[in-house]
């Protein structure tokens, strides 16, 4: 999500001015004695093959997180397209989404593991918060989230526990006047 239309990323950047570390050394071998010569040359292929697999895990990294963020995007459309069309639904009505999207991209498992899934974003009221600033930065909605109180009670009602889980029709309610969308059964309170 840090660049999500970009194929490189900043955090890549050693990788590429590694490379012309690798230019200088070289060069640097050149001039050397020709006994040091196959013991350098031997370090500057390994050298090269440590730049290539950094570049190869953080490309790794930012697709998964592509994808990650794709995942998102395409399911909060869908949550929000049922929002909107909850009949009696307005700007003002409070909303509570219940729980967290999992996607893990096959392709994350050859990252280099600084990238996480993200889960955190979804997860527990504190998370909702992400939600709305999700809603507000890549959909253009500001939805009105009901308060940490209602959030618990809601989570923890049987009425909420009975709801079907996303994408369900089934999914949607209104629960003491607050449209609830559940996602997982039982969400990080």
């Amino acid at each position: 999500i840090i660049a999500p239309d970009r194929d490189n990323n900043l955090v890549m950047g050693m990788s590429y001015v590694l490379i012309y570390v690798l230019v200088l050394k070289i060069i640097d071998i050149l001039d050397c004695e020709k006994e040091y010569k196959i013991l350098k040359s031997i370090s500057q292929v390994f050298l090269s093959i440590i730049i290539v697999t950094f570049v190869l895990s953080n490309n790794a990294s930012y697709m998964a997180r592509k994808e990650v963020y794709n995942n998102y995007y395409s399911t909060s459309m869908r949550i929000l397209t049922k929002i909107e069309n909850y009949e009696n639904y307005n700007e003002n009505t409070p909303v509570l989404i219940g729980g967290i999207i999992k996607h893990s991209p096959n392709i994350a498992k050859l990252g280099n593991g600084f990238i996480s899934n993200d889960y955190e974003t979804w997860n527990n009221y504190s998370g909702i918060e992400m939600i709305n600033k999700f809603f507000h930065n890549y959909m253009g909605m500001t939805i009105n989230l009901c308060n940490k109180t209602d959030y618990e009670k809601i989570v923890k009602s049987e009425e909420y526990k009975n709801m079907s889980i996303f994408p369900y029709d089934e999914c949607i309610k209104m629960i003491d006047g607050i449209l609830v969308v559940k996602i997982e059964d039982n969400p990080a309170i």
